[in-house]
């Protein structure tokens, strides 16, 4: 993964984004629960946002609240890249009777025999998961690797060869061990030598508000510069990093 330094993080604001794929999930104040799955042949829950992110970072607590030893494979983890049902990676706490796991599901076509799921990375087992505990986890994907990390130690670091095409993200659980996951901060990461052009992308749905007003309307290239300065330069004021730029 390239130095942090070579990417310029792009807060993004997920409200009213999210939909339920498969399963019952609910909402509470701050947190979602998977409760259960609704399928006996596909026992998977899975919960999105609607926001497409090729290079990013998701952090969220997960807690697995049922009770880990009562159920075959119990997990708590974070979807990326997700192209489709049948495509996309996932890390975090539980799944291939492991603690903590990177994987991806694999379409139909790189499908051989039986199971669906291709374990990427695991370490320790699912013994060792603590009922009720939230895990402060943290998932980075930039420039083809992921990495996963736990109250910000690095648990691992690996290359997937995914590209730079962007999916969707979200929350998955399985089977019928409930569990719960609660957002700390999503990001986009930019590189310095390209965000023009990827800010200039509609699918990144800008919106710059200050404190005196919303920025009239421009094009996605004045969006693009506007927001380059404020990220590297700084400026104090909005309206002032605007003025240098096209008066």
């Amino acid at each position: 993964m390239e130095s942090l330094d070579e990417f310029i993080d792009q807060e993004v604001d997920t409200t009213d984004k999210w939909r339920k794929v498969r399963g019952n999930w609910s909402r509470r104040e701050d947190y979602i629960i998977f409760e259960s799955h609704q399928d006996d042949e596909n026992a998977e829950g899975l919960f999105l946002c609607d926001i497409p992110l090729a290079d990013g970072q998701i952090s969220a607590q997960v807690s697995i609240i049922g009770s880990p030893e009562d159920v075959t494979d119990p997990c708590a983890q974070i979807v990326f890249h997700y192209l489709d049902y049948n495509d996309f990676y996932v890390a975090g706490i539980g799944g291939w009777q492991s603690l903590y796991t990177i994987g991806r599901k694999l379409p139909p076509e790189m499908v051989i025999t039986n199971p669906k799921y291709e374990k990427l990375i695991v370490d320790g087992h699912n013994s060792h998961i603590k009922k009720y505990r939230w895990y402060p986890v943290t998932v980075s994907f930039a420039d083809g690797e992921i990495e996963l990390r736990l109250s910000n130690i690095p648990i691992f670091r690996i290359k997937a060869g995914y590209g730079r095409f962007p999916g969707f993200f979200g929350f998955r659980g399985f089977g019928n061990c409930p569990a719960r996951y609660r957002i700390d901060r999503i990001v986009r990461k930019i590189r310095r030598s390209d965000v023009g052009a990827r800010l200039a992308n509609p699918d990144l749905s800008l919106s710059i508000s200050m404190n005196s007003g919303t920025l009239p309307s421009v094009t996605w290239q004045k969006y693009a510069a506007l927001t380059l300065t404020l990220h590297l330069k700084q400026q104090s004021s909005c309206w002032e990093a605007l003025r240098k730029l096209f008066c």
